[in-house]
């Protein structure tokens, strides 16, 4: 159950920061891979919303969460391991 909680954060997180990065860009999201954006023309207006929005502080938290899960995530895959080695 966690891990589809995790793989859905993530995903989540991933379209997330797709989104940010084409709203950003004012570029139209036509199915190319988020990295090769060109921002031709910064829009003032645009990152004047974002940061009005607190949209940054939303994604900041959002980091936070996916951090905090991965980081129970791997203490509990790290019990898990000594209780086996315990164990043997």
């Amino acid at each position: 159950m966690l891990t589809e909680s995790f793989s859905f954060l993530v995903r989540f997180a991933i379209k997330l920061l797709e989104d940010v990065v084409f709203f950003v860009a004012d570029v139209i999201n036509s199915g190319q891979p988020v990295l090769d954006v060109v921002m031709t023309k910064a829009n003032r207006e645009r990152q004047k919303l974002m940061r009005e929005q607190n949209i940054l502080k939303q994604v900041r938290s959002l980091h936070r969460v996916l951090n905090a899960a991965l980081q129970s995530r791997s203490r509990k895959t790290f019990n898990q391991q000594v209780s086996n080695a315990i164990c043997v």
